[in-house]
């Protein structure tokens, strides 16, 4: 994952498995977004979160993006949730 952009940490060298991480405000509390390259996997790029959500994709192109998104979530985002969880609890 040679195109990382500012702010990510590389955790381990050039190895068949290379771990990038990021700390972010995530729903009000901190969460540690951790992007994952390991050869031996079908889709090799996943990136995890510690709230439990990860993806996977067959190139490195999407795995940043969308971890920003999921960290970084847009007004459209908070509003679908907002109204999901206003019309689920009635």
């Amino acid at each position: 994952m040679e195109n990382r952009p500012r702010g990510w940490h590389d955790l381990q060298g050039p190895t068949p498995i290379t771990v990038y991480e990021r700390t972010y405000r995530h729903d009000g509390t901190t969460a540690k977004v951790t992007a994952t390259r390991d050869d031996t996997r079908p889709e090799p790029y996943v990136w995890t979160c510690t709230c439990g959500a990860s993806r996977s994709f067959p190139t490195e192109h999407d795995v940043f993006p969308t971890a920003w998104r999921h960290t970084h979530r847009t007004r459209f985002d908070r509003l679908r949730s907002w109204a999901t969880r206003l019309f689920t609890a009635r």
